[in-house]
């Protein structure tokens, strides 16, 4: 029963992320449409009947209100019934009671909103559930976010919400909450300690509220590129990160970061990581180990916005923050 009601599920997302409009963003790490940046649980290991906040980080190229709604499907739920249901909680930020969890180790798994740039028939638990050899309980919550509109019901035969308004546009997402147990006892988010910013070797911490100011790039020949920087602190004191954030992508991190920009894009220095298959509007792609990226400004002058994500692939931590910059 459980292996059908996975591979049930994936095949659903799957089809709804298709029927969402699932699409091909290039370049990646371009921010050009309402992007679901990934879903934050505190605490991050729940405990069957205790309280969890579940935050959706967003993005979108201009400011739109994003209604989100909140299911949890446990087998041997019809997954098209999950979403036929009312909603268990609405809201960008919503606090639930964690249900009793189950156990499984070898089932295909919906996408989640942490790496939706794997297409979703090609995940599988074991690249997203903690880095332990035994399994792990968990209950799966799936998500629709509309921006720009109000949620709507199903039309027709798709279970999915609809996204309704002008302009508006929904995605359907998924988030695998994990359990607290023997074999992963505790784990917190991680955390991103600062950002620096600036020409390489003249980097400083930035902040939100103040904002450097660089000149436009005319010549896109003669442009000096900017190096951004992150310090992080790690979920587990297993997780792999580097000792200094200007030394470059850390070998075998289990800590990514990953990057949204308008405008502009992010090249990442020193990288020899191949292209994503698909990066999709579910989240920012590729992702890097820790490190040093560059960044050249736009042609134009105006204000410029970063969005800069962590995450841990060895519990599903998760982290985000933004930095904006004026060109002028």
């Amino acid at each position: 029963m459980s292996t059908l009601f996975y591979e049930s599920l994936a095949m659903l997302l799957f089809t709804l992320l298709a029927g969402c409009g699932r699409q091909c963003f290039r370049p990646a790490d371009e921010l050009a449409t309402f992007r679901i940046l990934g879903v934050r649980a505190e605490p991050l290991l729940a405990t069957e009947g205790q309280p969890v906040k579940l935050t959706l980080a967003t993005a979108d190229i201009h400011p739109r209100d994003v209604r989100v709604a909140w299911w949890v499907c446990l087998p041997p739920d019809n997954p098209d019934d999950c979403l036929r249901r009312p909603p268990i909680a609405e809201g960008t930020a919503v606090t639930i009671t964690a249900p009793p969890s189950y156990i499984t180790g070898d089932f295909p798994q919906p996408p989640s909103a942490d790496d939706a740039s794997v297409p979703p028939d090609a995940k599988t638990l074991d690249a997203a559930m903690p880095d332990t050899a035994e399994p792990t309980p968990q209950v799966h919550l799936i998500g629709f976010a509309c921006a720009g509109g109000e949620i709507g019901p199903p039309a027709g035969s798709d279970p999915s919400p609809t996204c309704v308004g002008n302009d508006a546009q929904g995605w359907v997402f998924s988030y695998v909450l994990y359990y607290a147990s023997l074999q992963l006892p505790s784990a917190s988010n991680p955390k991103i300690v600062s950002v620096r910013f600036g020409l390489p070797g003249s980097e400083v911490p930035i902040r939100l509220e103040a904002p450097p100011t660089v000149p436009r790039c005319a010549d896109r020949t003669g442009c000096p590129s900017y190096a951004i920087e992150i310090d992080t602190v790690p979920s587990l004191s297993g997780d792999n990160v580097p000792s200094d954030g200007s030394s470059g992508p850390a070998q075998n991190s289990s800590i990514t970061v990953s990057y949204l920009v308008d405008h502009s894009t992010i090249t990442l220095e020193n990288s020899s990581l191949p292209d994503p298959p698909c990066p999709t509007a579910l989240g920012p792609a590729p992702a890097f180990p820790p490190g040093q990226v560059s960044w050249m400004p736009p042609q134009t002058a105006q204000l410029v916005h970063f969005f800069i994500m962590v995450r841990s692939m060895k519990t599903g931590g998760f982290a985000w923050t933004e930095r904006r910059v004026i060109v002028e």
